[in-house]
């Protein structure tokens, strides 16, 4: 068996990667598109305007632990001029210093008034009295982004704020989020990331949605994104010091059980890859997975996704908010990724 220092250093180790693709390539320059440019085209840490003095957005959409957050830290991270050490820091952030990036999420209860206050108490200035009305906390949300040279406000998990569906009310967060990108000098770069929700509900105002640049992550599916889910197996594996499992329906049984999410097939990936090593087994293998799987999810045999025979008929608690399942055919095959360290 092996010495469980020696496990938990190897599952560390897998943790801290982090796996680039093409969409991160994307990420970046919807990023880049949204910021002004010196004279050798190199980002500055300011929005770029349009003549009305409007700047613009960026919405991310995926299935929940698709790595929308990931994805977006890293774009941060990789434009110098934004002042983000790693994403890690962005996302654990303080609010000492500069605050050229913002990044805060949705609280709950999930309500627009909750959502100002949020960004108030991030912006990290004292405040003698906080207003009561809803109008007034947002002015001074925009007041204290202004005052602490705010450029990029990114907030997650928007989603929550629509579920009420009523159109007054999807309205006035539209409304709310249009006028953070108004005002010239006080504009910011608004990024919002969650799930499909939020897409569907900005389409209600095309005033909101136009000013905003779309990336979606999809849910996965085998017939295309099976060879690459495989490949990472294979590179988890031989970093851990295992021999790759049987290839099989293992990657079709973890792209349902994962909820279609990339996330979410990496984290099982590495929690299987535990369970290997925890046992001293040499190879990983499908029970490595449903061992991994029963653990986490509290169910019995014939309702694991690794041990049933009609594992594609077993329904998960699925997102509400998930995008439909892709077709199996007919979608362009994607690039593999490579594995990269932060």
């Amino acid at each position: 068996m092996a010495d469980g220092n020696s496990v938990s250093a190897i599952i560390a180790d897998l943790r801290s990667r982090y796996v680039f693709s093409e969409r991160d390539d994307a990420m970046r320059r919807h990023l880049h598109r949204r910021l002004a440019h010196d004279d050798a085209g190199a980002p500055l840490a300011q929005p770029a305007l349009q003549r009305s003095g409007e700047s613009g957005g960026i919405m991310v959409t995926g299935p929940s632990g698709a790595g929308k957050n990931w994805l977006i830290g890293k774009a941060i991270e990789r434009t110098p001029a934004l002042g983000v050490g790693s994403a890690a820091e962005l996302l654990d952030r303080t609010t000492d210093g500069p605050l050229t990036c913002l990044f805060v999420r949705v609280p709950s209860p999930a309500t627009l008034k909750s959502l100002g206050l949020t960004i108030i108490k991030a912006c990290g200035l004292p405040v003698a009295r906080l207003p009561a009305e809803r109008w007034a906390i947002w002015d001074l949300a925009r007041i204290r982004l202004k005052t602490r040279g705010v450029v990029v406000l990114w907030i997650d998990e928007v989603h929550n704020l629509f579920r009420t569906g009523a159109d007054r009310d999807v309205r006035e967060i539209l409304d709310a989020f249009k006028s953070l990108m108004q005002g010239g000098e006080e504009a910011v770069v608004l990024i919002l990331s969650g799930t499909r929700l939020l897409f569907d509900m900005t389409k209600i105002d095309p005033e909101t949605s136009r000013r905003l640049t779309k990336l979606h992550m999809p849910v996965l599916c085998d017939a295309v994104h099976g060879d690459e889910l495989r490949g990472l197996i294979e590179a988890y594996c031989a970093k851990a010091g295992l021999e790759p499992p049987d290839r099989g329906d293992l990657v079709g049984r973890l792209i349902h059980g994962a909820r279609g999410a990339f996330g979410r097939c990496l984290d099982m990936t590495i929690n299987a890859i535990e369970e290997a090593l925890t046992e001293g087994h040499r190879q990983l293998d499908i029970q490595h997975f449903a061992d991994a799987f029963a653990m986490h999810e509290g169910c019995d045999p014939e309702g694991n996704v690794f041990l049933a025979p009609g594992y594609a008929d077993i329904e998960l608690d699925l997102d509400p908010d998930r995008d439909p399942d892709p077709e199996p055919s007919g979608t362009r095959k994607r690039p593999a990724r490579k594995e990269t360290r932060p």
